[in-house]
């Protein structure tokens, strides 16, 4: 997870207390990984929503099965971007290609590879992390 200098705050109910809210993009590199993403929307659809509101954005990099069409097709919570490469860019090209498409809207990063299944509590302990050692 990688952070941005941005936050976005919003009254708590009945405190009157400013809380932080983060806001997560989830980026993910798809080359040829159709078979994987059921269980990779499964578990998104698993993460606790917490202190903090998600975006998902893709960089398809020039898959020739139909990744691009399960990409579009899924159930997913959260606004979704894809971007489509007719070319393998690779991870890291991938990954920078995300992170300038949502750096505009978000505070935190997660990086996942299509076959990543996180916890549901995963985003939370980040960002409890990062509140306890942010300094």
């Amino acid at each position: 997870m990688t952070e941005t200098p941005r936050a976005w705050g919003t009254r708590a109910a009945g405190r009157g207390a400013v809380v932080s809210r983060s806001r997560v993009a989830i980026l993910t590199v798809t080359h040829n990984d159709a078979r994987e993403l059921d269980g990779y929307f499964e578990a998104l659809a698993n993460l606790a929503p917490g202190r903090c509101d998600y975006q998902v954005c893709f960089v398809d990099s020039g898959s020739s099965d139909d990744s691009v069409a399960r990409l579009e097709a899924a159930a997913c919570p959260w606004p979704r971007t894809i971007l489509r490469r007719a070319d393998n860019v690779g991870f890291a090209a991938g990954m920078n290609l995300a992170i300038a498409q949502t750096s505009a809207e978000s505070s935190l990063f997660l990086l996942l590879n299509p076959d990543a299944r996180p916890e549901p509590d995963a985003v939370i302990r980040m960002i409890e992390a990062r509140e306890r050692h942010h300094h």
